[in-house]
C-alpha cells in the first residue's frame, strides 16, 4: 500500500499512450494484467471476457494485448446496428482474417447493446456478436471482449457462448492506483501539480466516492477550476487543492 509520505513519482515517458509500461499494475487489476500478458495463450475456448468499471484501465490492457498478439480491433459502434452494416462489416472481417492469417481480435464495450431501445437494433447487434463469436471459435481465433458489467441478452444462444467464457473483472481501485491515476490524468493534461496535493485529491476521493469515475470526475472539476488561473500560476499546490475541493460541487458525485 502506497505511503502517504512517500511522495511517490510515476515516472511516465509518453503523453496518452496506450504502452505496457505505461500501465500501472496494482491489486485492483493484477489479475486482469496477468491474463491478458502472460496467460494470453490459454484461455479457455480461446476467448475471454475483461469486466470493470469506465475508466479502469481495459481499453489499455487490449491495446497491450493487440501489441503482444498482433491482433486486429473491432470498430464496430452500437448506433450504426444497421443490417447492411453488420454483413457488410462481418464479410470485411473474414475476408481480412482469411486473407492477413490474424488469430486473435478484439471487441469492446459488449454489454453497451444491451442500453439499445430500438430492438431491432438490438438484436442486429446481439446476432453479429454470436456470429463473430462462432467465427472465432471455429477459426481458432483468440477473442477478447471487455464490459462495464456483466452483460445480459436476449439472445439465448449468445448469452450461453457469454456464460462459457472465462470472465476477470478488475476491481474498484485502491489507495495507490488512484494516487497514480490522478498523477498521470494530470500529466496526460500537461497539469503541473504539487506531490502533496495529489495526496490531498487521494484522500478527499476515499473519503467520498471510491470509483475510477469519481476520480475522473474530480480531476475535471479541477482542471475546470485553474482554466481561470493567471498564466504566471506554474504548478497546481496544496493550498489551491485544497480550496477547489473545499468549494466543490455534490454534481460531481
Amino acid at each position: 500500500m502506497l505511503s502517504f509520505s512517500s511522495k511517490k513519482i510515476l515516472p511516465i515517458k509518453h503523453l496518452c499512450t496506450y504502452a505496457r509500461d505505461d500501465f500501472f499494475v496494482s491489486s485492483c487489476n493484477r489479475d486482469a494484467y496477468h491474463i491478458i500478458t502472460k496467460d494470453n495463450t490459454i484461455w479457455p475456448n480461446n476467448r475471454l471476457l475483461l469486466v470493470g468499471e469506465k475508466s479502469s484501465g481495459k481499453s489499455h490492457l487490449t491495446y497491450i494485448w493487440q501489441q503482444l498478439t498482433n491482433g486486429i480491433r473491432w470498430n464496430y459502434r452500437v448506433n450504426n446496428a444497421k443490417n447492411h452494416i453488420l454483413k457488410t462489416n462481418f464479410t470485411e472481417f473474414v475476408t481480412k482474417s482469411d486473407k492477413y492469417n490474424y488469430k486473435s481480435q478484439i471487441v469492446e464495450d459488449i454489454d453497451a447493446c444491451c442500453r439499445i431501445v430500438d430492438p431491432i437494433e438490438q438484436r442486429n447487434y446481439e446476432i453479429w456478436l454470436c456470429e463473430l463469436i462462432n467465427y472465432c471459435s471455429n477459426n481458432e481465433i483468440k477473442l477478447l471482449m471487455t464490459s462495464i458489467g456483466t452483460p445480459l441478452f436476449v439472445l439465448g444462444d449468445l448469452q450461453s457462448r457469454i456464460d462459457s467464457t472465462y470472465t476477470v473483472s478488475i476491481s474498484e481501485p485502491d489507495v495507490e492506483i488512484i494516487y497514480v491515476l490522478i498523477q498521470k490524468h494530470m500529466y496526460d493534461r500537461q497539469i503541473k501539480i504539487d506531490p502533496e496535493a495529489i495526496i490531498i485529491i487521494t484522500r478527499y476521493i476515499i473519503q467520498t466516492n471510491i470509483s475510477y469515475k469519481y476520480i475522473v470526475n474530480v480531476i475535471n472539476k479541477i482542471e475546470e477550476s485553474i482554466i481561470a488561473l493567471p498564466p504566471q500560476v506554474k504548478k497546481i499546490t496544496k493550498t489551491m487543492v485544497k480550496n477547489i475541493i473545499k468549494h466543490m460541487s455534490l454534481e460531481i458525485l
